[in-house]
């Protein structure tokens, strides 16, 4: 069997999958009003599917960037690789997909009750565990403080949200 976008296939059978497994409760609250509004807008029948990709790092890693910087780039599609509408619009063809349409849509994504659980939460994803890995010992504490009080401007009295900008792709079979 040929998989259209293998690193994406063991990422999930993988490390990724594994964590998402031990904590599915956490993870679908972070992604609840993404899931939400994916499916409000999608309207989806019976042969439709959506894929969404998403943008939400901006704010934490411009605090946590001040102390390190990106890890190298692993080969093959990294987790922005479905960032080009075209790109998604090919890969969804090639997987057998047509009448494919991508639309743009923001969405306040909930990353935690406070700014100490939301950067827990960032601190253990692929890319925050990758970024920290590049820091010194001696920094990482401040790294992650410094996300904390850059969070913390963004907390309601319903959690820690930040935009998500998404892509809603529908397709038919």
């Amino acid at each position: 069997m040929t998989i259209a976008n293998q690193s994406e296939y063991d990422a999930w059978n993988g490390e990724s999958g594994r964590r998402w497994a031990a904590d599915p409760d956490r993870h679908d609250r972070v992604m609840d009003r993404v899931t939400e509004a994916l499916l409000d807008a999608a309207a989806l029948a019976p042969d439709e599917a959506v894929v969404d990709i998403g943008d939400w790092l901006t704010i934490p890693g411009a605090a946590l960037l001040r102390y390190g910087s990106l890890p190298d780039p692993d080969p093959g599609p990294g987790m922005f690789a479905q960032s080009d509408p075209g790109i998604v619009q090919d890969v969804i063809t090639a997987s057998g997909f047509h009448t494919v349409d991508i639309q743009a849509a923001t969405v306040a994504l909930r990353l935690g009750s406070d700014a100490e659980e939301a950067t827990a939460h960032l601190a253990d994803t692929g890319i925050g565990r990758a970024v920290l890995a590049t820091f010194p010992d001696d920094d990482r504490a401040s790294a992650l403080q410094a996300v904390t009080d850059v969070l913390a401007e963004h907390t309601t009295n319903d959690g820690l949200f930040l935009n998500a900008a998404i892509w809603i792709t529908t397709a038919n079979i």
